[in-house]
Order: structure tokens, then C-alpha cells, then sequence
């Protein structure tokens, strides 16, 4: 019984792999957007392959207007793989970075979880076999976004500093800063590590730590500043604080968060870790709880996705390595995980196959939008088809301006003049524009409303692709 147990655990762990694995592959291959965020981060990319930076105050200061709110690592590598072939809007040099950015995480992840569970029973390659038919995980790692970077180097600081050395700290506290610089949110991982070492009396690497964390931060925070005229704090934390909560966006995030069932097991896991595991043990529990606080704390900002949830998911393998370890021997522990590995499969699913289907009419579309937008000013939030289409997008990304706008740091007069005069020759929209205000909306009230007075809805693509465009005059 335990043997078919086992069989079916591994072979339910490898269905998940082989999709995930399907997944990627068709999303390099295809190479069409995922989400609108891919097109915004192209577009920081693409500054950065023609020499431009990303953070230069006269991209919110005239149109066409640009704002990127996460730090450089991710704009700056993904530009030069661009400009390695011909600095094309192409989205695959990002997601192989990407998926680059998964393998770093998933062979540190690995190297933790063989740290603490020991080379037999194959529990380190189990704990990182599971994260990958988690539904963040499986949807979001592959895409041209700083998620999934961001958190393998968090987690190879992680594994780093678990190896121990003399320069072990300060090692770690560079990869650390490399992912903050990646993404600003990316504090999971050295909150863990400080609050360990503290809590172990491990003073002298605790002030390593947080003493070359500090220094590097600083100096990198001074390059950025000087090389960008003032933009990058401006951008990336001025602007990023402007973005408002949303309770409601809170509560569905964690809705979809919650209706996984590996994030729950391994909180769950992670909890009694902390209490009753080894000092290594209690480390990569906090570290895994410490990334799904922080993924709640933040994910009810307007517009954030269940992409918050990478890290906490990648986060979980060494914790899921641990649990195996322990339970792989006992029929009960043996059906507890082939539950949890099914659980997991038949959650992602339906969910890759709307992605294929979304991504069959994407290709459609974006065949239809070409000869509308070539060469033409447009407004929207597909920036990666405008920019494949050779359109000039009016904003890279409507959302954030939109918040901004409402926050007072944003004049919007001269968007709305344009739109009223028709200067814009196409505003793409995700939503009838038409409709009453919904609770939420991706487009200021002035905007729509603009939209609504001054354009023609000529035409719907898909479910969500709205083509507005100024009334033909007729003689």
C-alpha cells in the first residue's frame, strides 16, 4: 500500500511538472501577453535596450508618458537580452529571464531543503516539485514580470547564508539587495534571516547582515538617484505609494489565495515549524511565513494579482521538503500528500486551459489590432500589442496614471484635451467605457468620460478588447 501510495504521490507530483513545463513552453513559443503588466515592463525594457533609462523624470513630465515602479535589475537584464535581437517588443528574452530567475529559486530551494531533510527519501526534490502546480506559481513564473527573479535571489541569499562562512553574511546581503532592487517588496527573505540570527544570539551576523544590506542599499540607492536625475525614488517609491488599498481587491486576492491548497498545508507546516523545529528549520518557516504576511499585507493594492503569491509558493518547497521527510514512511502521511498533490492539479487545470484558450484569441486579435494601430497614437492597457504593432502608447500604463490622478500627482488636463480634440487616434479599452462607473476602473472618470463624449465604439475583440475611435466626418 505505502509503495502505490508513493508511486502515486511522485507521479501526481511529475503531472504537475510536465504542466507547468507545457505551460512555459507555449507561453515562450507563442510569445503573447499574459497580462497587461508584461507590456508595461517590455516598455521599461525596451528604454533600457535603446539607451534610455526607465526612470527619467520627463516620462511622467510629457507624453507619451511612462512610469516603471520596480527597481532595475529586472528592466536592465531583460533590455540587454532585448538589445541582443535588435531591441524587438518581443516578450521571450524576459520570460527566459524569468524562468532563469526560477531555476536560481528552485536549486536554492533544493539546496535548503537537502540542508534540513537530509540527501535521503528524495525530499528536497519533492519540496520542489510541488510549487509548480501551485496556481501563482504555475501562471505568473514564466511571464515577463520581476516576481519570480526577485525570489530566487531572495532565496539564494537564503541558502547562502544557511551554508555558512566567513563571507557568508555579506554575500547574502548583496543577493538580498539585488532582489529589493528587483522588486522593492522582496523583504521576506532578510526580515527571516536578521530575526533568526538574532534570536539564535548570533549577534556578530545579524550586524554583518544588516550592516552590508545597508551600505550596499545606500550606494546603490545613490547610483540610481544620480544616473537618473532624481526619477528613481520619485518612481519607485513616491509614485508606488500613491497606488491606493483596495479592500476589496484584498479580500478576492486572498479569496484566490485561500483556494490553494498548498499555500494553507504550508502555512499550516510552516506554523508548527517555527514551534517545534530545529534552529535551521525555524528559519525557512519564518522565512515562509514572513513572504505570505507580507504577500497579504501588499496584495489588496489597486490592480495586484494572485503574482504576489510566487514567493510565498517558491518560499514553501524546503518547508514541504521537511513535511515529507516526516511523513513519507506512514500510510496516513502518504495519503495526506497524494490529497494535497490532487487538490493542487485539479485547482490548476481549468485555469491553464482558459490561459491556452486566452492565449488562441490573443493571436487572433492581435492579427485584427496590427493594421489599426500601426504607426498611431493609442490609448491602453495592451501596451505589449501596441508596441508590437509599431503604435505609440499615449501611457504605458492607464492604471497607475489613474491612481495617480486621484492622488493629486498626476495633471491629466492635457490627456483629456487630447482626447477631446481626437489627437489620439485609438483608445483600446478592457471594459465598455460606456457603462456606468464600476467600483473599480483601470481609466480615471475624466478619461472615460472623454472617451465616451469625443469616440465611436467601432468594434469589440474577444471579451475584453473595446476599439474606440474619433467619428469619420463626412462631407
Amino acid at each position: 500500500m505505502k509503495r502505490l501510495l508513493h508511486l502515486a504521490v511522485l507521479s501526481g507530483l511529475a503531472a504537475g511538472a510536465v504542466l507547468f513545463t507545457l505551460h512555459a513552453a507555449d507561453q515562450v513559443r507563442r510569445d503573447l501577453p499574459g497580462d497587461y503588466v508584461e507590456g508595461v515592463v517590455l516598455s521599461a525594457q525596451l528604454d533600457a535596450a535603446q539607451g534610455r533609462s526607465p526612470f527619467d523624470p520627463r516620462g511622467w513630465a510629457e507624453p507619451p508618458y511612462r512610469i516603471h515602479l520596480y527597481g532595475p535589475v529586472f528592466y536592465e537584464l531583460g533590455g540587454g537580452l532585448l538589445g541582443r535581437v535588435g531591441a524587438t517588443p518581443t516578450l521571450v528574452p524576459g520570460r527566459l529571464l524569468s524562468l532563469a530567475g526560477l531555476a536560481l529559486a528552485l536549486g536554492s530551494a533544493f539546496s535548503i531543503g537537502r540542508r534540513i531533510a537530509g540527501p535521503g527519501s528524495g525530499a528536497s526534490l519533492v519540496g520542489v516539485l510541488a510549487p509548480l502546480s501551485f496556481l501563482p506559481v504555475l501562471i505568473f513564473a514564466p511571464q515577463n514580470r520581476v516576481d519570480t527573479l526577485a525570489a530566487g535571489l531572495a532565496l539564494a541569499g537564503l541558502a547562502v547564508a544557511m551554508r555558512g562562512g566567513r563571507v557568508a553574511p555579506a554575500l547574502a546581503a548583496l543577493l538580498f539587495v539585488l532582489a529589493l532592487f528587483t522588486k522593492p517588496t522582496a523583504l521576506a527573505a532578510p526580515v527571516a534571516l536578521f530575526l533568526a540570527c538574532l534570536w539564535r544570539r548570533r549577534v556578530r551576523d545579524a550586524g554583518i547582515l544588516a550592516g552590508a544590506a545597508i551600505v550596499l542599499g545606500l550606494a546603490g540607492l545613490a547610483a540610481m538617484q544620480l544616473t537618473t536625475g532624481g526619477g528613481f525614488v520619485t518612481a519607485v517609491f513616491g509614485f508606488n505609494g500613491a497606488n491606493p488599498f483596495s479592500i476589496g481587491g484584498l479580500f478576492k486576492a486572498v479569496q484566490m489565495a485561500l483556494g490553494q491548497p498548498l499555500l494553507v498545508v504550508a502555512a499550516g507546516l510552516a506554523i508548527a515549524g517555527l514551534v517545534e523545529g530545529e534552529p535551521e528549520e525555524r528559519l525557512v518557516a519564518l522565512y515562509s511565513l514572513v513572504a505570505l504576511v507580507l504577500a497579504l499585507a501588499t496584495v489588496g493594492k489597486v490592480g495586484a494579482n494572485v503574482n504576489y503569491f510566487v514567493e510565498p509558493g517558491l518560499a514553501a518547497a524546503p518547508v514541504l521538503a521537511l513535511a515529507w521527510k516526516r511523513v513519507h514512511g506512514t500510510v496516513r502521511g502518504l495519503s495526506l500528500a497524494l490529497a494535497l498533490t490532487a487538490a493542487s492539479l485539479v485547482v490548476a487545470l481549468p485555469r491553464v486551459a482558459l490561459e491556452f484558450r486566452g492565449r488562441a484569441e490573443r493571436a487572433t486579435a492581435e492579427s485584427t489590432l496590427r493594421p489599426v494601430l500601426s504607426g498611431r497614437s493609442v490609448l491602453t492597457m495592451e501596451i505589449t500589442s501596441a508596441l508590437r504593432a509599431g503604435a505609440v502608447p499615449y501611457l504605458n500604463d492607464p492604471s497607475i496614471f489613474a491612481c495617480l490622478t486621484a492622488a493629486g500627482r498626476f495633471d491629466e488636463s492635457r490627456l483629456v484635451a487630447d482626447l477631446e480634440r481626437g489627437a489620439i487616434a485609438v483608445v483600446l479599452a478592457d471594459s465598455d467605457l460606456g457603462e456606468s462607473d464600476p467600483v473599480y476602473s483601470n481609466w480615471s472618470p475624466a478619461v472615460r468620460a472623454a472617451v465616451v463624449r469625443h469616440y465611436e465604439l467601432t468594434s469589440v475583440l474577444g471579451r475584453n478588447l473595446f476599439l474606440y475611435q474619433p467619428p469619420v466626418t463626412r462631407p
